[in-house]
């Protein structure tokens, strides 16, 4: 009877056991002989969340990252996570966090990142243990991101639809920014050759929210005739934003237009430099659409007059009024500039320097011989009036003072006799 009951009651702890097995292995929640056992997920710790804000994020604009991770062994552990951003393959940001977990702990990670680009960007995050000879989550997302910047327009243009093989060409641009902030834009142009490489030229300027700028910018032809095309690019986070063609014909032989330029311009800060510039065509037919085009020199300093002669016929002068003035606060500096006449048929370019003068007490205007005031000298000029009116007033001062004391020393002379007579009166 009593080995029946002990045969009973081991079916019965059997039974247990095998139920405790089976639902062990189903919730994976159990501990049997000290030993730690997992959560509803399955693993011994995980990445439970991964989120970032903004949910929309902005080119060149912070965007902050959470990673959340919970140990969900019953002991204490410590980790290391691997957070990494990439775009099209390429790593753009990769940070590292080492950190403990007690029994069940959570732990938020915090880190951020600033995109320079737009589009489709991957988070990798991986949770390693403290060795980080075993991966023990892995978790990814994406994100897309946006830009505020722009729209822009553009525009290229080309003074003269035939130019000379082998020289330098203006290139006209008119760049508009229509967006509400301002940003730095780099601007691609490309003249494309047939039997040489392209000719490229690139450059970068800030551009204000809301405004039109115009640039000059010389680029070199191609050393080959025929017709080719010019095309200037807006590039913005290592991409095309915008762009515009034009086309012209190049030749190696045609008509010289003659014009003389000064070798030097010089100009003071805050001040204008004013000459006139006569164009002559030299050759057997009627120019159209003449023009002077000034490069290098910012487009805001520089008014010409007049914009456009609609023609000039063989042997005809052409005279254009050239005023440059540059702002107060500019500095000193020297450079070549390009001073080209442009017609529909003909371009002919030359050089000279343009230089501003430093501030100095008198600068000699070029070209005029005379002596010009500094700007110290120009304040005394302005106020010589009252300057002289305070000289002849301290001079009367002075003149007074020195009167009054002559008479006081002369008194106390006298009255200093007057006593002495009294004194050899009495002793009399």
């Amino acid at each position: 009877m009593i080995n029946k009951i002990k045969i009973f009651f081991l079916a019965i702890l059997s039974l247990i056991l095998i139920f405790a097995v089976i639902f062990s292995i189903n919730s994976k929640n159990f501990s049997i002989l000290g030993f730690s056992t997992l959560t509803e997920s399955g693993k011994e710790s995980e990445i439970y969340s991964l989120t970032y804000e903004p949910t929309e994020p902005v080119a060149l604009q912070q965007i902050s990252f959470s990673v959340k991770v919970k140990n969900n062994q019953q002991k204490s552990n410590g980790y290391k996570l691997e957070f990494v951003v990439t775009k099209d393959g390429i790593v753009k940001s990769e940070d590292e966090f080492t950190f403990n977990l007690g029994a069940g702990g959570s732990k938020e990670i915090l880190t951020e990142y600033t995109p320079g680009d737009i589009n489709d960007f991957e988070i990798i995050a991986r949770l390693y243990d403290f060795t980080t000879s075993k991966l023990l989550d892995f978790k990814t997302s994406k994100f897309n991101v946006i830009s505020e910047i722009g729209p822009f327009d553009l525009e290229v243009n080309i003074p003269s639809k035939f130019v000379k093989a082998n020289s330098i060409l203006p290139i006209l641009l008119s760049i508009a920014n229509m967006g509400e902030r301002g940003t730095d834009v780099n601007v691609d142009v490309v003249m494309k050759c047939v039997n040489q490489s392209n000719i490229k030229k690139s450059f970068f300027f800030y551009m204000h929210p809301k405004t039109l700028k115009n640039k000059v910018t010389p680029i070199e032809t191609c050393n080959e005739e025929g017709q080719h095309e010019i095309s200037a690019s807006i590039r913005l986070f290592n991409r095309t934003w915008i762009s515009s063609y034009n086309q012209f014909f190049i030749n190696k032989t045609y008509t010289e237009l003659h014009f003389a330029i000064p070798k030097a311009i010089d100009v003071n800060p805050g001040e204008s430099k004013i000459f006139d510039l006569q164009i002559n065509n030299t050759g057997n037919s009627t120019l159209h659409n003449l023009k002077l085009i000034i490069s290098e020199i910012p487009t805001e300093w520089v008014q010409i007059s007049p914009q456009t002669v609609p023609e000039i016929r063989p042997t005809e002068l052409s005279v254009f009024l050239v005023n440059i003035t540059t702002p107060e606060n500019t500095e000193a500096q020297e450079f070549v500039v390009g001073i080209s006449a442009a017609a529909d048929e003909s371009l002919t370019r030359n050089e000279a320097i343009f230089k501003v003068n430093s501030l100095s007490f008198y600068t000699l205007t070029p070209g005029i011989g005379n002596i010009q005031a500094s700007p110290i000298l120009q304040i005394f000029n302005k106020n010589l009036t009252n300057i002289l009116l305070a000289i002849l007033i301290i001079v009367v001062v002075i003149g007074v003072l020195k009167i009054g004391q002559n008479r006081m020393n002369r008194y106390g002379r006298e009255e200093a006799l007057r006593k002495l007579r009294k004194t050899i009166e009495k002793k009399e």
